[in-house]
């Protein structure tokens, strides 16, 4: 089948993605047997499996690219996507080509003909397809994001010796649990036994969680902020800077935001393990992590006179994340808004936040999802914290009248995604 048509059945399968309820328990055992049947691809190359709440996507990006940078093949796993839904399997930071990713599903599809498929998903088939796209292109090293929580993650199939844990905090609550320490066992659950695990910047509590998990299995733990000092954060220049082991580094980032500094940090950490391992050179140049940047976090774009920055911020940490950095990069600067965000995310704690930055103007906009929140639930809550001129109807009439210095696009990578194919056709 074609693309189009390999696309057409995709969507026939489950999409907790898209639907408001999810099963109480995912069953990985289940999952791998499947894989089994196809000869068990997961077992191919070095796996790095990146988990997290915030900070995941960026932390593979860098990874990434600096293993493609030292001249390896690797292949990437990213969970969501913004536009394109081949953004989530790529090699050497290229999609997987349409003819690809067609071929690889139809051998699948046709794979499970007569076989029981209630069980399998959406997300399933997706990881499947990177794991044999990753076999055909023989790459080194597999750097897997993880979906959603960790220890029931697909991507957990994978027998990484290296989980990377990025900053853990409050999102989906209603699967992974209603506290951080909760969050933060099915994340590390990602850890296996013998293997090494990576993390930093979490609430102690929450590093007390990685670490006896780490314990209990034999696994050893890097936590970055016990090996690193002297932390200097990209504050606009493309630079960051830190010590470790009593030496200086110096790196390039093509990434922006006060964020990306931790995410940079804790590759690093994970490229000082590969070193260890002899599994990569000693090579710590300061373009070691440049390469290209993932859309839609702190993205910044001009389009016909009007400046947008465009980040997925989807639960209260990140949105005050987000708030951080537009402080610290366009300080008292005038702003307009362009929100929404699912049903089931910290409402009240995204809004609230949003209220230490000059907005102007906001359109809550919609986007045909079953999972999204009703809009007019949304503007409720703006009017609750004090917001005034809120729009709920024609986007291009609020953009024509926006005389604001920026206009920020956040809530949802689903939300992102459509913006960025709007702007792309803007005027």
């Amino acid at each position: 089948m074609n693309y189009a048509q390999a696309l057409k059945q995709l969507d026939k399968f489950i999409n907790y993605e898209k639907r408001l309820t999810h099963k109480a328990e995912y069953d990985v055992e289940n999952f791998k047997t499947f894989l089994a049947t196809l000869n068990s691809p997961q077992f191919y190359g070095t796996t790095i499996t990146v988990a997290g709440t915030k900070g995941k996507g960026s932390t593979t990006r860098y990874i990434t690219n600096a293993l493609v940078n030292l001249g390896f093949n690797v292949g990437s796993f990213y969970s969501p996507h913004i536009r394109d839904l081949r953004e989530r399997i790529q090699f050497n930071n290229n999609r997987i080509s349409k003819e690809d990713f067609s071929e690889i599903f139809t051998y699948i599809f046709n794979h499970l003909h007569g076989r029981e498929q209630s069980y399998k998903t959406y997300f399933e088939i997706l990881v499947t397809i990177a794991f044999i796209y990753f076999i055909r292109k023989n790459t080194d090293f597999n750097i897997l994001e993880v979906g959603l929580g960790g220890r029931l993650d697909s991507t957990n199939v994978a027998p990484n010796k290296y989980a990377v844990i990025t900053h853990i905090g409050l999102d989906h609550t209603d699967i992974l649990g209603n506290t951080v320490e909760k969050i933060a066992y099915e994340k590390a659950g990602i850890i296996k036994p013998g293997g090494v695990v990576i993390t930093g910047f979490q609430k102690s509590t929450v590093t007390d969680v990685i670490r006896k998990r780490a314990n209990e299995i034999g696994a050893k733990i890097i936590i970055a902020e016990e090996l690193v000092d002297n932390i200097q954060n990209n504050t606009g220049d493309g630079i960051i800077r830190w010590s470790f082991e009593g030496e200086k580094y110096t790196f390039h980032t093509k990434m922006k935001g006060l964020h990306q500094t931790e995410n940079m940090i804790l590759a690093f950490l994970t490229l000082r393990e590969l070193k260890k391992d002899n599994l990569i050179p000693q090579c710590f140049d300061k373009t070691l992590f440049l390469g290209k940047p993932l859309s839609g976090r702190f993205e910044v774009r001009e389009v016909h006179g009007h400046k947008f920055i465009l980040d997925g911020a989807h639960n209260r940490d990140a949105m005050e994340m987000l708030v951080r950095n537009i402080t610290e990069y366009f300080g008292n600067s005038s702003l307009d808004l362009i929100f929404t965000c699912m049903q089931n995310k910290d409402i009240d704690g995204m809004v609230k936040g949003l209220k230490n930055l000059h907005i102007n103007r906001i359109f809550l906009d919609q986007l045909n999802n079953p999972r999204e929140i009703n809009i007019d639930a949304l503007k409720t809550t703006f009017l609750k914290y004090g917001f005034e001129n809120i729009f709920t109807e024609n986007s291009k009439k609020f953009l024509s009248m926006s005389k604001s210095d920026y206009i920020i696009i956040t809530g949802s990578f689903y939300l992102v995604g459509k913006w960025e194919l709007i702007l792309d056709n803007l005027f």
